[in-house]
């Protein structure tokens, strides 16, 4: 549990905001991260497990093709998507695994990137 390091007052021309919170407060300044590639030229065929010892918090995909990315969540949950070549950043969960797959044998390139904690 964290100490109490700041207790300001922010004004704005709108008024003043007071904010007061306990517990954890999570920002997106995040310590571990790298990237993920499966098929293309990227040396790593498929299925590739994206596993690290951190929990991810952000997670980009910058070519995903025609794949499926299986998302295990740290709750316990696999959510699989099928990513039809949609690109972005998802952060809306916290992630375990990542599972990239290519059930149509395409060959084509995913990767991307994550960050977290």
């Amino acid at each position: 549990m964290g100490d109490k390091q700041f207790n300001n007052t922010v004004s704005g021309t709108g008024g003043t905001l007071a904010t007061n919170t306990t517990g954890t407060v999570e920002t997106d300044n995040y310590p571990d991260g790298n990237d993920y590639a499966a098929g293309g030229d990227s040396g790593n065929s498929f299925p590739l497990a994206v596993n690290p010892a951190a929990t991810m918090q952000e997670i980009t995909f910058t070519a995903a093709g025609n794949h499926v990315v299986d998302i295990h969540t740290t709750g316990g949950s696999v959510i699989s998507l099928r990513m039809e070549g949609s690109l972005g950043v998802w952060d809306k969960w916290e992630v375990d695994k990542l599972v990239l797959r290519d059930p149509d044998g395409t060959g084509e390139l995913i990767c991307g990137g994550w960050a977290g904690e």
